[in-house]
């Protein structure tokens, strides 16, 4: 009889374990994705570090690119633009100079303002 429990303990034991290392393996697999996503995460705050200073008078300004010879390189020139001026107006969010919902305001004055 006390073979038998001793069998049956033993399972028992082997089955919690192998319940156990499962639970292990799903939480590496969440640290390595939890990681993953705090270096992305860290990516960003450096691309946002990096972006060329704000202007202090927050207004939107476009400049024309009067070398451009095509419409092509205008609308392209244009996006640029846009894309920078969206990048300042997150930075400006991320350092707390804008509320978001400045932010939200200005970036869409420069879609509107150059149709995207």
């Amino acid at each position: 009889m006390s073979n038998k429990n001793y069998s049956n303990n033993m399972q028992q034991i082997d089955s919690r374990l192998q319940k156990l290392e499962e639970t292990m393996g799903l939480i590496s697999t969440n640290v390595q994705d939890i990681q993953s996503a705090l270096a992305t995460f860290a990516q960003s705050k450096n691309d946002l570090n990096e972006a060329p200073p704000v202007r202090k008078t927050g207004q939107i300004i476009f400049r024309a690119n009067n070398n451009s010879s095509s419409m092509e390189e205008n609308t392209k020139n244009k996006s640029s633009v846009s894309k920078d001026m969206c990048i300042e107006a997150l930075s400006k969010c991320y350092r707390s100079e804008l509320t978001a919902e400045e932010a939200y305001s200005h970036i869409r004055d420069i879609c509107v303002f150059s149709r995207l």
